[in-house]
């Protein structure tokens, strides 16, 4: 640490008073005068008139008595007055004025610079700039100890290799200095910073920084080592500026600490390409072949530069100006899609493909509508779809085509189509069951290879199923739903195992006609929609005073259903059944037996 000895100087001299008639006495701690009043001029320029001391007839003045004493002219000059600095500002390493209390003697005695300032009444202590220690002493009598303010730095250095400067802000850096060290070799050199008037900025210009390296830092301050600051600054590519067309030339490449210090050399794809040497850390140009002379394809093609034969960047992928697609969306539930990419404006032909290789071409319309599929072109970067109602649900590529002169054909981009369910479908049955035609889009069910596409319809484990599904025009499909009963059913529809909608299915409630008793005295009830489930079935007998009495039922099916007769008067019973969560009407029709209907028929025959 730097240390600043300041000492007194010594001047041996009287007091300023209006007239000298005092004088200090040899070893002793107070002032011999003449009279015993004496008047006493300050450095404020007042003059006070003061009483001495009397021993034995002898005028003596004490000093440490004076109320006056920081004013005093000059006591430090003796021995027995050693000065005194009683409190001292805190120090920047900038010095400057500072306000001081100075007791004992002339300021002036010292070698730093004692001012007083009357409009203050106060002595101004004018400090030069430095750091480390700050010490006053009067021959060997230590008067003031301080220290310079500690300097700091607030943020990592900033390193700007375009200009080849290093900028350190922080506090107090007077005598700031760096070394420099990178992978391959020491500096030697020791730079000189440039310091600003406030001590918070400190500049270092040096030619090594306009080239990549990993550059290390070494700050010390004030002599002392402060931090070690690391920079990688290795070549970087970011992005290619401008359009690369189908026959190359000299394109701009933007990035990070590419100025080389002899060549530079590049690779784009399997060939070598050259490159201009440039006086900007941020760019750099490279001749890129044409298309034909590149002779594969023209997408994503890899981009590597290297510094100086050492110093390689990362690897950027570019393109000619064809065109590629980068996304489809579809909108909402619609058969509309929106293709997004580059260079779509140049797009003159658009594929579908499909299945096993099915490909199904859409053509370019300006007039494409829902009824009339196609796709135009919006801008450079947006082409709309409008896909054919049968096209099947499932992945899909699609491709684009050019008016380039050389034949064309950008990659494939994947993309998904589900099938929607118009929403709100309720359907009504008979409980047989039947065929139901379910309305969305993108709803078939075979694609166009002959293949079953993995669409399914269900209520739940156990529940209502279609089975089989038969293929539609592709706004909607049929459903062969089976026998089944129940006043609603929701019917799930999967894609791939996930539900992507539903419809609803109400059976029609039963309906009951005409009964008969059978020989072995059961009886059979006529009527519709009575479903094919023994256990769900309900039958109800209710008599004429209106008590209820259930049968068991033994047999049904979707017209009649055959049941035991309870004990009681079967003639004026009337009857009610109950399929599952739907019940009939009452049916009073009048019982009739089965030898009944064959007497009756007999006679018919002979009368005939």
């Amino acid at each position: 640490m730097k240390v600043i000895y300041i000492y007194i100087l010594l001047l041996i001299c009287k007091f300023l008073f209006v007239k000298p008639n005092c004088l200090s006495l040899k070893n002793e701690k107070r002032i011999q005068c003449t009279n015993e009043f004496e008047m006493i001029e300050l450095f404020n320029g007042s003059v006070v008139k003061t009483k001495t001391d009397t021993v034995a007839g002898k005028f003596y003045f004490n000093v440490d008595d004076f109320p006056y004493k920081n004013l005093l002219c000059d006591f430090g000059a003796f021995n027995i007055f050693i000065p005194q600095i009683p409190s001292f500002p805190i120090l920047p390493t900038t010095g400057g004025e500072f306000c001081v209390k100075y007791l004992n003697g002339n300021p002036k005695n010292l070698v730093i610079f004692f001012d007083f300032d009357k409009s203050r009444n106060q002595f101004l202590a004018k400090i030069r700039p430095s750091c480390g220690a700050f010490n006053l002493f009067y021959q060997t009598n230590l008067v003031l100890n301080k220290t310079y303010e500690t300097g700091a730095i607030s943020n990592a250095p900033i390193l700007d290799d375009d200009k080849g400067i290093l900028n350190i802000q922080g506090s107090n850096l007077y005598n700031t200095s760096i070394k420099i060290y990178s992978t391959n070799v020491v500096k030697d050199a020791n730079p000189i910073g440039k310091l600003d008037d406030s001590h918070s900025s400190v500049t270092f210009s040096v030619e090594e920084f306009l080239t990549p390296n990993n550059w290390i830092i070494e700050v010390s301050i004030c002599g002392s080592f402060y931090k070690n600051y690391s920079y990688p600054y290795l070549p970087v590519l970011t992005k290619m500026e401008g359009v690369l067309n189908d026959n190359g030339g000299n394109m701009v490449f933007t990035g990070n600490h590419l100025r080389p210090k002899h060549n530079v050399t590049g690779t784009f794809g399997n060939k070598t390409i050259g490159c201009l040497t440039t006086n900007s850390s941020k760019s750099i140009t490279c001749t890129i072949p044409s298309r034909k002379t590149y002779g594969s394809r023209g997408y994503d093609i890899p981009v590597t530069i290297t510094i100086d034969g050492e110093y390689k960047t990362n690897t950027i992928k570019i393109s000619y100006d064809l065109p590629l697609i980068q996304g489809v969306s579809q909108r909402g539930n619609s058969q509309i899609f929106d293709v997004t990419g580059v260079y779509l404006s140049g797009v003159s032909s658009m594929t579908v493909i499909t299945g096993i290789n099915m490909k199904t071409s859409i053509p370019n319309k300006k007039t494409a509508t829902l009824e009339e599929p196609g796709f135009f072109i919006e801008n450079n970067n947006t082409i709309f779809i409008f896909l054919p109602n049968n096209t099947q649900p499932g992945f899909m590529d699609l491709v684009v085509g050019d008016n380039s002169s050389d034949t064309f054909t950008s990659p494939r981009y994947n993309f998904k189509i589900t099938p929607t369910i118009t929403a709100g479908q309720t359907f009504d049955s008979t409980t047989s069951g039947g065929d139901l035609k379910i309305k969305g889009i993108f709803m078939r069910t075979v694609d166009s290879d002959g293949r079953d596409v993995p669409l399914t319809v269900n209520s739940g484990p156990g529940g209502l199923v279609c089975n089989p599904l038969k293929d539609g025009d592709g706004l909607s499909f049929t459903c062969v739903l089976g026998s089944g009963f129940g006043s609603s059913h929701t019917m799930n529809v999967y894609y791939n195992s996930i539900p992507f909608g539903s419809f609803v299915v109400r059976y029609y409630p039963p309906y009951l006609s005409t009964s008969e008793q059978e020989k072995d005295g059961s009886i059979k009830m006529n009527g519709n929609n009575l479903g094919e489930s023994v256990k769900d079935s309900i039958i109800t007998v209710v008599y004429s005073d209106g008590s209820k009495v259930n049968g068991t039922v033994i047999k049904s099916s979707h017209t009649y259903l055959t049941f035991k007769y309870p004990v009681g008067n079967r003639n004026t019973a009337s009857y009610t059944f109950q399929l599952g969560d739907q019940m009939s009407h009452a049916n009073f029709s009048s019982l009739i037996s089965a030898a009944s209907v064959i007497s009756a028929c007999i006679h018919h025959l002979f009368l005939g």
